[in-house]
């Protein structure tokens, strides 16, 4: 089911002479990149940021669904 399990991932990027990490969360039955960021640092914020994000995305969903259904079976 959709939203049901969900991963994480941190690439390490080597671009030149930099390090570059991406970080992402990832919807397994969908295959949706929900939340990313790319950062020159891997530190807790890197990770904090992606997942509020993503959960922020969801509870905003939910909560267009729910609207949507209670406007569709209210009449």
């Amino acid at each position: 089911m959709k939203n049901q399990v969900w991963s994480g991932d941190i690439t390490i990027l080597k671009l030149t002479m930099d390090l570059s990490i991406f970080a992402a969360i990832i919807d397994w039955h969908s295959k949706a990149i929900w939340s990313y960021k790319v950062s020159n640092s891997m530190d807790t914020t890197l990770v904090t940021d992606i997942l509020e994000e993503a959960l922020g995305k969801i509870l905003l969903q939910s909560t267009l669904i729910a609207i949507t259904e209670v406007k569709y079976t209210s009449h």
